[in-house]
């Protein structure tokens, strides 16, 4: 009698465990990337967090083992310098038949060269869908800006950032999700590319 039911019992937990895994919240990410010179291959590097926020420190291996995976090694001596910084910001979405107007800010040392990560005129996680009743409404965004930089005069060698909703994810995760597509930029130079994550 015992058998019996632990045979349906089983079949339970093992449906719970098949919905909890296989069925999760989708983000839709913006990625951009501005490449300011070339290196050699394999270059030595050492990663350093902007800040002291447990965010920021929670992710660093991950940000390590990213660039390890694009043929980079750690080093205590590196040749290269990697930044990052992770930044939560509110912002006012909205949405009309004639789109969005892009929004001007200065990063890069006073070149803005993301603009298309913060408004678009076509479909996007900020702008929502073309020709739409307007409307505004305010969420939660999570921003990861990684830069790259030669140790000895700290000249800009790469520079990336990522931008994802953070409705229905915990941050961490969510920057767990981000990394390795952005750092696969590392290199290129990259307007606006649109990713899903999961």
């Amino acid at each position: 009698m015992k058998k019996r039911l632990h045979q349906p019992i089983s079949f339970l937990v093992l449906v719970h465990l098949i919905c909890f895994f296989g069925v999760g919240v989708s983000a839709q990410a913006i990625l951009g990337s501005q490449n300011c010179k070339s290196i050699s291959p394999g270059s030595s590097f050492k990663v350093i967090a902007a800040t002291d926020s447990l965010l920021d420190r929670s992710v660093k291996d991950y940000i390590i083992a990213a660039f390890q995976s694009e043929g980079m090694r750690s080093h205590p001596k590196p040749m290269l310098r990697i930044l990052y910084r992770t930044e939560i910001e509110q912002i006012q979405i909205s949405s009309s038949k004639t789109g969005t107007v892009e929004a001007q800010g200065k990063s890069w040392a006073g070149n803005e060269i993301f603009v298309h990560l913060w408004r678009s005129n076509s479909d996007s996680v900020l702008g929502g869908e073309r020709g739409e009743r307007a409307y505004q409404t305010l969420a939660t965004y999570l921003r990861l800006v990684v830069e790259v930089s030669e140790t000895n005069d700290l000249s800009c060698v790469w520079r990336g950032r990522a931008i994802a909703n953070l409705k229905g994810w915990r941050k961490r995760d969510l920057l767990r999700q981000m990394i390795p597509p952005l750092i696969k930029k590392f290199g290129g130079t990259v307007t606006r590319e649109d990713i899903v994550l999961r």
